[in-house]
């Protein structure tokens, strides 16, 4: 094309509108070329992240442990709710087959993403497996997605079935724990607000006992005064 509008130049003619069109798209693209695109957002990368795995999950559970690495740590419960934590690769599948996660489908509720340390990813998911006898379990997983040459893998994988009475438990000590606060402010205030009671009856009292004592003095001054003035009376006319 370069050719052809070099001839049609040395020729002494213009390059037609074609011409200019092909060589203005060939600009372009050479720019979206040199300039990168721009990268996806960590949201975007949380929510496929999330569908490919629990797809995988759900469906391959024995293929589950290539998202993780030699290095990567997974935490799960035991039967006591204790928190049991493994590494390496052989440790994770043995792990995660323990569950029978093929028995379960995955409903996912929220899937919450953000930037972290060395370019990872912190990826937090809240959801329920329902087994294929409609029994629900609710539950929560955190990953830690760790940067590589062609995408994330799993560094970290923490998972917690969410039970309600656990729930409902922390709710009742949470509300009894409220209660006793307020039994206890509220006797604290009635004993502040008897010893005021007692501080103005006692010095009602000691106010009353020394008017009584006031005028008593008065009656007696008052008596002697009278004796006095009888008794010298009583010697002038004599």
């Amino acid at each position: 094309m370069k050719s052809t509008k070099k001839k049609k130049q040395a020729r002494g003619l213009k390059p037609t509108c074609k011409d200019v069109t092909e060589e203005e798209k060939k600009r372009q693209m050479t720019m979206q070329e040199a300039s990168p695109a721009p990268a996806p957002s960590a949201q975007f990368v949380g929510n496929a992240f999330v569908q490919q795995y629990y797809h995988i999950l759900n469906q391959s559970p024995n293929l589950a442990h290539k998202f993780y690495k030699e290095s990567s740590f997974l935490g799960r419960p035991d039967s006591q709710g204790d928190m049991i934590t493994v590494t390496s690769l052989q440790a994770i599948n043995d792990k995660i087959l323990s569950v029978n996660y093929e028995c379960y489908t995955s409903e996912i509720k929220t899937v919450d993403a953000q930037e972290s340390f060395e370019q990872g990813l912190m990826v937090l998911v809240t959801g329920c497996l329902t087994g294929k006898d409609d029994s629900r379990r609710k539950f929560t997983q955190t990953f830690f997605l760790a940067p590589q040459d062609k995408g994330y893998y799993v560094l970290n994988d923490v998972f917690r079935f969410i039970e309600e009475k656990d729930t409902l438990q922390m709710h009742s000590t949470s509300i009894n724990a409220i209660s006793e606060d307020a039994a206890v402010d509220a006797a604290t205030e009635l004993a502040c607000l008897s010893i005021a009671a007692f501080h103005s009856s006692v010095s009602l009292y000691y106010c009353v006992s020394f008017q009584r004592v006031s005028l008593l003095l008065r009656f007696i001054l008052a008596v002697r005064l009278l004796f006095i003035g009888g008794t010298v009376h009583r010697y002038v006319y004599l």
